[in-house]
C-alpha cells in the first residue's frame, strides 16, 4: 500500500521553527511524529528505516542520521559547505551519545513518540534556538529514553556562504 501523503500546515503568526513544529504536530494523530528541516533531503525509505527495529516501550526519541553534503556537481566550491561537510556539524552521534551531559537529537531529523511529546507540552514556543536540546532533556527527565537511528538518514544542504554559517553558529 502507498504511504499516506502529508499536508502543508502553515504557522505565519510567529517566526519560530518550534512554533511551526508544534502546529504541525497538533494537526496529526500518528503514534510517532517525524521532524525534518526544509533544507534536508530525506531518503525515500526514511520512515521504514526509522522503524526497521521496533523502538522499546520506554523509547520516545529516535535520532535519525544527518549527512552534511558539500558542493554538488556544477556548484561553486563554497568554503562554508566544504567546512560543514568535513566537520560533520550536524552529525547526531556527537550530540546523542554524551557522557558529560544528557544527549539530544537535532530536529533536522528526529522522531518523537506522540504520547511523550504531548506529555511534556511539545517544543517551547519562546525560544529561537536550542529548542531541540531543551525538548530532549525534558522528555528524558520525564522518564523516556532516546535511541540512535543512523540508518534513517537525510542529506542536509546547509549554508553556502561562510558569513551565514558563522551567524548560524552564533545562534546555536
Amino acid at each position: 500500500p502507498e504511504a499516506p501523503r502529508g499536508r502543508l500546515v502553515r504557522a505565519p503568526e510567529r517566526q519560530s521553527s518550534y512554533f511551526a513544529r508544534n502546529r504541525g504536530a497538533a494537526g496529526g494523530s500518528a503514534e510517532w511524529i517525524v521532524f525534518i528541516d526544509a533544507d534536508t533531503e530525506p531518503s525515500p525509505t526514511l520512515l521504514d528505516d526509522y522503524f526497521e527495529t521496533p523502538p522499546g516501550d520506554r523509547v520516545a526519541i529516535l535520532a535519525g542520521g544527518i549527512t552534511d553534503v558539500g558542493p554538488q556537481v556544477g556548484e561553486r566550491r563554497s568554503a562554508a559547505r566544504l567546512y560543514a561537510e568535513r566537520a560533520r556539524i550536524l552529525d547526531q552521534l556527537d550530540s546523542v551519545e554524551r557522557e558529560d551531559r544528557p544527549g539530544f537529537a537535532k530536529t533536522a531529523n528526529v522522531a518523537y513518540r506522540r504520547t511523550a511529546f504531548e506529555a511534556v507540552g511539545g517544543f517551547r514556543n519562546d525560544v529561537r534556538s536550542g529548542g531541540d536540546a531543551d525538548m530532549c532533556i525534558r522528555v528524558q527527565r520525564a522518564g523516556w529514553q532516546m535511541e540512535s537511528r543512523e540508518q534513517a538518514r537525510v542529506l542536509h544542504h546547509g549554508r553556502t556562504r561562510l558569513r551565514a554559517l558563522m551567524r548560524q553558529y552564533a545562534k546555536w
